[in-house]
């Protein structure tokens, strides 16, 4: 948090002088906390999850092979790879099913007009297929499948292509989406999938992406990375706009993830460690002027920067509003800068002479007693910032009562940041 400067001053021709500047670090406790969803409520999420997966494993186990035309057979619309497979991959596969047979079955579901879509398989029916463009097998070749329902094709396309140690980041962005498009959840999903919650909700923030860019990332032009620092902007066209821009400005249009970060936010500042940021609060912002960081590992974003200035200046006006009627000065000031000896300050505010501050004898007795319980300290702590918190403020609180009602009446006090941001 910023340093508060809490200056008691007399405007020019407003009366007796009375000078202090009273220097506070006023330390801000911010909690963190998050919307919790009802203990019932996850609970019975991730037991449909679960439920959804043993469902699927038991189905496949308990459900036999069939027999159908190779003719029959289209990869799936649910089928979640999207990337290519290498002809050298596919080519490798048909020589194996030439030598040995299919070894294992595809699974699929059923389509309209006596057809197949291939949820899980989708590289051993490229080979086949390449078998039939050669003359080795016919279109009535009958391949072994196991048929399941269409509403689990894309968990069990998922389950296979999610434990390839190949399997692209576009297709899984791709199939998140579809599991989401479906209804469930990123917990759900996760359970199902074997991933963390985080884990999906950052792959389907990046599903929001602009298609040129996805498509980018699929044919590996760019790296996740690269759309991490996109997804900052929501918006799709420009998205498009900044991505042009920097690959335009990278070496051989490759771009550069800072690059892109940078075009996306220049008008802003981060939030993380900004002590202007944590005195303000996130609530005083619109969601316009936040810009959430869904991939950072401190929660962190960016602010407008114009917008994070008036939020500071109006916070401490509101301070210096409360110090006014709480101690009774004649009138306040919320400013940016501490009032300094510069010319305009000069001819406007006088510094007041401060008057000796006076603890009670029970303030000398607690203070006595925190100074010894620090001075027994070995290495700074928690609890020494406890201590060290509570007796700068029975000091400041002292310094406060030493102002008389007749010394407020005619001067004021002003509020100002002394941090750094």
């Amino acid at each position: 948090m910023p340093s508060v400067i809490s200056g008691f001053l007399s405007k020019r021709g407003a009366g007796r002088a009375n000078v202090r500047q009273d220097i506070s670090n006023y330390k801000g406790m911010i909690m963190p906390v998050t919307k919790c969803e009802p203990e019932t409520t996850r609970k019975a999420s991730r037991k449909s999850a679960k439920t959804q997966e043993t469902v699927l494993s038991a189905l496949l186990a308990q459900t036999e092979e069939v027999s159908v035309p190779l003719a029959s057979l289209i990869k799936s619309p649910l089928n979640v790879r999207t990337v290519p497979y290498s002809v050298e991959s596919v080519s490798e596969l048909a020589e194996s099913i030439k030598g040995v047979g299919l070894l294992q079955n595809l699974v699929v579901h059923t389509l309209p007009g006596d057809r197949y879509g291939v949820a899980a398989g989708g590289r051993r029916l490229a080979a086949l297929n390449m078998l039939a463009e050669r003359g080795i097998l016919t279109a009535d070749w009958p391949v072994r499948v196991k048929v399941i329902p269409q509403e689990l094709a894309t968990a069990a396309s998922m389950t296979e292509n999610g434990h390839r140690r190949d399997m692209h980041p576009a297709e899984q962005i791709a199939g998140f989406r579809a599991m989401a498009q479906e209804g469930k959840t990123p917990a759900q999903i996760g359970d199902l999938l074997g991933y963390s919650p985080r884990h999906v909700q950052r792959m389907l923030k990046l599903a929001d992406l602009a298609p040129v860019i996805l498509d980018a990332l699929a044919e590996d032009r760019i790296t996740t990375e690269h759309c991490q620092a996109l997804a900052l902007e929501n918006d799709t066209a420009r998205q498009v706009q900044v991505f042009e821009a920097a690959c335009q400005s990278g070496w051989g249009g490759k771009p550069e993830v800072q690059t892109i970060r940078r075009l996306v936010t220049e008008s802003e500042v981060a939030v993380a460690g900004n002590t202007k940021f944590r005195f303000v609060g996130a609530d005083a912002f619109s969601p316009d002027e936040l810009r959430t960081d869904l991939f950072s590992d401190d929660e962190g974003g960016y602010v407008d920067c114009v917008a994070l200035d008036a939020a500071l200046l109006e916070k401490l006006q509101a301070v210096a509003e409360f110090l006014r009627e709480a101690e009774g000065w004649e009138w306040c000031a919320g400013r940016m800068e501490p009032v300094g000896e510069c010319r305009e300050d000069a001819g406007t505010y006088r510094c007041l002479p401060e008057p000796e501050a006076v603890l009670t004898e029970a303030e000398e007795e607690r203070l006595n007693e925190l100074m010894a319980r620090y001075d027994a300290l070995e290495n700074q702590c928690e609890e020494s910032d406890l201590l060290e918190a509570e007796m700068k403020l029975m000091r400041c609180m002292a310094k406060v009562r030493a102002w008389t009602p007749e010394m407020r009446a005619g001067s004021g006090v002003v509020v100002a940041e002394g941090g750094q941001a």
